[in-house]
């Protein structure tokens, strides 16, 4: 189906909707094979279908799309309900915008629904990506802007991305935190620090060091 999707997409989608659960079967590999080819194309024919399959199929497409059309592939993601345990679309579509252009992925932040994991992890990903290039301060600005009840989820993976990424960098710039609860929770994260089962944070520091963090520690770290 796939090899037909590569040469003729309009015949695979006929076949596609001919066969016994051929969208739950074959869907993803048709339109992820047409996307390549035609990101938009594809699109359109997975947005002409009813609801349910548009849930199923978008995610298979939406790398090209944000490749080919990013404000396109935003417009589309946030028509998908959110399901009650789930996270609208748009986060994913931020997080792969990220990867090229920051700058647009924090402009698309203001377009998330009002949907706390959504807000929450579209901000994440686009920290994530600050943090490996070197430029978290600017994730940290990020944060603090955000709504009071996102910042505690957001910090929390901020933390743990800047952890691992850089370890004596997140321990040198505690001073320079805007608040003593970020650097109480941003000293707490180096010292609980382990890879697996392996909890030495003292691998990287001193006992001076250590002993200087241990002063940010507030009594309501978590």
């Amino acid at each position: 189906m796939r090899r037909i999707a590569e040469e003729s997409p309009q015949e695979a989608t006929q076949l596609l909707l001919e066969a016994p659960n051929g969208i739950d079967d074959y869907g993803w590999s048709v339109v992820s094979s047409w996307a390549e080819q035609d990101a938009v194309g594809a699109l359109d024919w997975v947005l002409s279908r009813p609801p349910e399959e548009q849930k199923h199929l978008l995610p298979g497409i939406l790398h090209r799309v944000v490749q080919e059309d990013p404000q396109r592939a935003l417009e589309t993601a946030l028509g998908v309900p959110i399901t009650e345990y789930g996270m609208g679309l748009e986060e994913r579509v931020i997080g792969i915008v990220a990867q090229n252009d920051v700058d647009q992925a924090i402009a698309m932040l203001q377009s998330v629904r009002d949907h706390e994991r959504t807000k929450a992890f579209a901000a994440v990903n686009i920290a994530q990506v600050l943090v490996r290039s070197n430029d978290p301060f600017r994730a940290l600005e990020l944060g603090v802007e955000l709504p009071k009840p996102l910042q505690r989820n957001y910090f929390n993976n901020l933390w743990l991305q800047w952890v691992q990424w850089d370890i004596v960098g997140l321990y040198e710039s505690l001073e320079k935190f805007p608040s003593a609860d970020l650097k109480s929770k941003a000293a707490h994260e180096i010292l609980s620090y382990r890879v697996l089962d392996d909890y030495r944070p003292h691998r990287h520091f001193t006992a001076e060091q250590l002993q200087e963090m241990e002063l940010y520690l507030l009594d309501d770290t978590d």
